[in-house]
């Protein structure tokens, strides 16, 4: 490497490091900073596969927030948790019980798993080179960001294990700053919603102009495309639907009898999230619940009892139809 190529280098990587710092305050939420941070070490290095693996102390879980795959046909989901004991002994978790930086060829891969150290899982070829680098924040590894590529023509080395790891330095701090950041624009939202629904009942609005001020208040909060406030007549042993929403616009039902996933919610008085669409339409079909509104099946969905006091008097329900 010539000089000026050396200084062009060290320019690029002070500007990405910049970026990054950039990223905690300037995302709107953590998949965008995910993805932010996916396009800065794109531009250091090939990263056409790339993930974000997070460690939950206290719970001893390993969540992979950000995965993006050429081959990998079946992704962990955002939200979804692992114990790290049934995830100990991949590749990840190897990185974080070193709390080093690790380049893995497909040789030093088979060693591994001959020694015991990993097990193989996901996709791997012959050609697999497999770079992962802690992410510290405060002394404490809270994250692993990973490499690879499939394929001969890209293979990690030394020199882009050091400058992922230095990257890596970095992107643990911005985690760090932007979790918190996201934890207080959570709270903010909590707050605006109960400020809203005390709002509308300091008021004296009539009990339909509620159901809406709430519904459109969790609609802007919420990555939701439908909302639903449902409320039990227990004269009649019908559902009402005060507040109906999807991404076609505001729906509306006539009264049902209980059925489904709200009678459910509304017999155990508990919460009940459903993630993925198989999961969503076999626990559809163990409860014996219906679509109402557009009808287009949720891949994600949330139903969270209205309660007054010992009593379930009706339930939100929000759904995702994406994601």
């Amino acid at each position: 490497m010539t000089e000026d190529a050396g200084r062009d280098n060290a320019a690029n990587v002070q500007a990405a490091l910049y970026r990054i710092a950039e990223l905690a305050s300037a995302a709107h939420d953590m998949q965008e900073f995910y993805a932010a941070v996916h396009r800065v070490v794109g531009e250091l290095m090939h990263a056409n596969n790339f993930f974000i693996a997070l460690h939950d102390e206290q719970r001893q879980q390993l969540n992979w927030p950000y995965y993006v795959d050429e081959l990998d046909d079946d992704p962990p989901l955002a939200d979804e948790w692992f114990d790290f004991a049934a995830s100990g002994r991949t590749l990840t978790a190897y990185v974080f019980r070193t709390g080093k930086p690790q380049l893995i060829s497909h040789e030093v891969q088979n060693e591994l798993i001959e020694s015991g150290e990993v097990e193989l899982v996901g996709v791997t070829t012959d050609d697999v080179s497999w770079l992962g680098v802690p992410l510290v924040a405060e002394r404490e590894t809270v994250g692993v960001l990973v490499v690879q590529s499939y394929t001969k023509d890209v293979q990690y080395t030394a020199q882009d294990k050091d400058l992922l790891a230095f990257v890596g330095q970095h992107v643990g701090a911005a985690l760090s700053r932007a979790r918190a950041i996201e934890e207080t624009r959570e709270r903010n939202a909590e707050l605006a919603l109960i400020n809203s629904v005390q709002t509308a009942l300091a008021g004296e609005l009539e009990m339909q102009a509620i159901y809406d001020v709430i519904g459109d208040k969790i609609q802007e909060i919420f990555d939701a495309q439908a909302v639903l406030i449902m409320t039990l007549d227990e004269t009649t042993g019908l559902m009402h639907y005060p507040y109906l929403t999807d991404r076609h616009g505001r729906q509306y039902e006539d009264p049902s009898p209980l059925s489904g996933f709200t009678k459910h919610v509304l017999e155990t008085r508990e919460p009940l999230l459903l993630n993925g669409a198989g999961t969503v339409r076999e626990a559809a079909e163990k409860v014996g619940s219906t679509m109402v509104g557009s009808a287009e099946p949720p891949k994600s969905l949330l139903f969270v009892p209205l309660l007054t006091g010992a009593r379930a008097t009706g339930v939100i329900s929000l759904q995702n139809m994406d994601r």
